[in-house]
């Protein structure tokens, strides 16, 4: 469809992508903006995003022009220092108020905790500001642009295009101007941006035809290798010439609502790529937060990258604010005597998954936010001072379609609905809240719509706060209403949160003959893990990449298809590094599946 529907489904073109990412003869492209974020993200998360976009394998593709972009931003256009700055600025705010400070302050003054002299004041702040100095004075030595080079540049040879850029210079330089005075996309946006900020300078003329180079290589590359998808990978959004964003989109329910974060390719876009590449089906042009939160929902979670790509999250934690009802002083455990209401009466039927949010209602209009939003939507919302007496006025299943939504963006990797329902599940001064929350958590995890169980999905750091809130006293009665629903089936499942923990012992054997070894059988206390590939989500992340893995990416790894806690598992440190061979994957194991994970009394 050249142009698609006023408002697009948001869970449709998420799948679509998911698809895209596994299909064999769909080629990804990475910008330039992609790959410098590598510059400004942590090390841990920026091995995460090489590691991502190393699986893809000869389906991964850098256009040179990017290449070349990426390679003269970390030779000449950052500091050798990249925190200098910022621990200078705070070093002159921080003398700077202490001045203003005393130029304003008597001998002696009122502050929140009393009398206060002012030479009491001075010393202890500049003791803080001594302190704050020396935190800070050293923090990012180990974030010199070369040493991230040293990272990135093996990256981008090894998966960079070695396209003949003189015809399509020479293309450029005869289409561009026309292409950038229509408005004809990518790149003509660069223009717009010279002339508005012409007032401090000349317009811009280094690299405003980039976008356009990038694009007539990719496209070039495609139809040769005849690609029936292409996947463009960018941060460079904002602009509105690679992308739009539909005024609707379509909720998980079907409604159709506001859009602030989907985004798609130009309609012009697909239709050049359509014409130029007669094999090509679809075009995608997405975000790495797109893409990250699609490997989530494909049991491939990335938590590092996905924190790093959520910056604004430490701005702010998410607060429940109680308005008729204060907190005890003292946390109680949970008994029947301070549960409102007895805990047989907490029920859960499948009617109670069928809520649909309404207009009006407060609550609902946070349930629709989060569902229907991406990242920075979801953490806006769930930014709120929620009010508690919102959740203690709502009813069962509106409370339990909550836990669902926050256990949902969590899923997605998503920081603060995470950090929202960990209080929630926290507060021990209104039982029946918390424990409604927590059944709709335990119902998106383990059962359809229906009511009907499935293969649980669960990211790891969700899954370790559900398997310790399930010890609780206070969470014991919700998780049985749900995983009573699985008594025949246990096991069909590696551990469930009723249980009590155990030690779940991984063993591993390899083909040493090879170089790197290849792990051959993997069983967990001897029963089978590994199998051929069938569907799409049972794939090995790392299948078939020749990527050295470890013992703990493997514990990583399980604990994640498995819906486990890393915490459960243990395994010899094997010190050889291993591969993972093309099309393993693990068993399609899950509820109905008839495959044993392990053998109960």
């Amino acid at each position: 469809m050249l142009f698609p529907e006023v408002a697009p489904g948001r869970a449709e073109t998420q799948a679509a992508l998911a698809q895209a990412l596994s299909n064999p003869t769909c080629h990804i492209y990475v910008d330039a903006s992609v790959l410098t974020l590598g510059y400004d993200i942590s090390a841990g998360a920026r091995e995460e995003m090489l590691a991502a976009l190393e699986q893809f394998g000869d389906r991964m593709h850098i256009p040179l022009w990017a290449a070349q972009e990426t390679w003269n931003n970390g030779r000449t256009s950052l500091p050798d220092h990249p925190l200098k700055a910022g621990h200078s600025a705070l070093d002159k705010a921080m003398r700077q108020f202490l001045k203003t400070a005393l130029s304003q302050l008597d001998e002696e003054f009122t502050s929140k905790n009393g009398i206060v002299k002012k030479a009491d004041f001075e010393q202890e702040y500049r003791d803080l500001a001594d302190r704050m100095s020396r935190l800070t004075s050293n923090v990012g030595e180990d974030r010199k642009p070369e040493r991230i080079s040293e990272k990135l540049t093996p990256f981008i040879n090894r998966f960079v295009l070695r396209s003949d850029l003189t015809p399509i210079l020479d293309r450029v330089s005869k289409e561009g101007p026309f292409r950038h005075a229509h408005g004809i996309p990518p790149g003509h946006a660069d223009i717009r941006k010279g002339k508005a900020e012409a007032a401090n300078g000349p317009v811009r003329e280094t690299n405003q035809f980039g976008d356009l180079i990038i694009w007539f290589e990719m496209l070039e590359h495609a139809r040769f290798v005849e690609a029936t998808e292409v996947l463009f990978l960018t941060k460079d959004f904002k602009k509105g010439d690679w992308v739009y964003w539909p005024r609707k989109v379509k909720d998980d329910v079907g409604r159709s609502v506001g859009n602030k974060t989907l985004t798609l390719p130009m309609p012009l876009l697909v239709s050049e790529a359509t014409a130029t590449c007669a094999q090509l089906q679809r075009l995608h042009i997405t975000t790495l937060d797109e893409m990250v939160r699609v490997l989530a929902s494909l049991s491939q979670a990335l938590p590092q990258l996905s924190v790093a790509l959520q910056p604004e999250t430490d701005e702010f934690l998410p607060r429940i604010r109680r308005e008729t009802e204060k907190p005890s002083e003292t946390v109680q455990v949970a008994t029947p005597a301070n549960v409102q209401g007895s805990e047989k009466e907490l029920s859960f039927r499948t009617s109670d998954l069928a809520y649909e949010p309404a207009e009006g209602n407060e609550l609902d209009e946070l349930i629709s936010e989060i569902s229907s939003s991406d990242w920075h939507g979801q953490n806006r919302a769930a930014a709120r001072e929620v009010n508690y007496d919102m959740l203690t006025g709502a009813s069962k299943p509106q409370r339990i379609r909550f836990g669902r939504v926050l256990a949902r963006a969590a899923n997605g990797l998503a920081v603060r609905p995470l950090n929202l329902l960990g209080e929630i599940l926290a507060a021990t001064d209104n039982a029946r809240v918390s424990r409604e929350v927590f059944l709709g958590v335990l119902a998106e995890i383990y059962l359809h719509d229906d009511g009907t169980l499935k293969r649980p999905v669960a990211a790891p750091v969700l899954a370790e706060m559900v398997f310790a809130s399930a010890r609780e006293p206070l969470m014991k009665e919700p998780t049985l209403r749900i995983t009573e629903r699985m008594d025949s089936q246990r096991r069909n499942y590696l551990a469930l949160p009723d249980e009590t923990p155990r030690r779940i012992a991984l063993e591993a054997t390899l083909d040493r003959s090879a170089s790197p070894a290849i792990l051959v059988s993997l069983k967990a206390d001897g029963e089978d893990l590994l199998g051929a590939v069938i569907h799409r989500w049972q794939r090995f992340p790392a299948a078939g990449l020749g990527a050295a893995l470890s013992s703990k990416d493997i514990i990583e790894t399980v604990a994640t298809q498995f819906v486990v806690p890393i915490s459960f598992f243990e395994m010899d440190n094997i010190t050889t590094k291993f591969s993972i061979a093309d099309q393993t994957g693990f068993v399609p194991w899950g509820p109905g599946s008839g495959i044993p994970l392990r053998q109960l009394p």
